[in-house]
């Protein structure tokens, strides 16, 4: 499949908020209730939190035919987000979006990213290199949602 990876820009935010929405509802609802579904989407109405995140962090999208398909942002050692759009998942994208978050951390002599994964995400980081430090269990609007706490180790280059 052919689509670019880019840094990410403040007139994205629509697209990767549609975006953020629809893979979670599309992609983890076998892993989360509905309930749990609507806690973690509603994060989507604080626009300015989102638009501090894209202009703050390393923040990237995955783009095809100039559509958003994925996106994924790292700050300073930490993945924030990684998500690649329903229609558009195993096809390399979320493969290509760690890979260029592990070279810019790796730029600036970060050797171990941490992140909290999904329970529907958390194979794809395994296969990735990432390991399992713990398993997380938040409280959000009276919801229990539950990730896990990953890290990899990078080699410096």
């Amino acid at each position: 499949m052919n689509f670019v990876v880019r840094i990410g820009a403040p007139a994205d935010l629509e697209a990767i908020l549609m975006l953020f929405t629809q893979t979670i509802e599309n992609s983890c609802s076998n892993d989360y209730t509905p309930d749990q579904i609507k806690v973690w989407t509603d994060s989507k109405f604080d626009r300015i939190k989102w638009l501090k995140k894209i202009q703050n962090q390393y923040f990237i999208v995955a783009e095809a035919n100039q559509r958003i398909i994925g996106f994924a942002s790292l700050e300073h050692d930490y993945l924030d987000f990684m998500y690649v759009h329903h229609e558009f998942m195993r096809k390399g994208i979320a493969s290509q979006l760690l890979k260029a978050l592990e070279n810019e951390a790796q730029k600036n002599k970060v050797l171990l990213i941490k992140s909290d994964v999904s329970i529907t995400a958390k194979s794809f980081f395994e296969r990735n290199g990432f390991v399992e430090i713990k398993k997380n269990t938040l409280i959000r609007k009276g919801v229990e949602i539950v990730n896990f706490a990953m890290q990899k180790k990078l080699t410096s280059i």
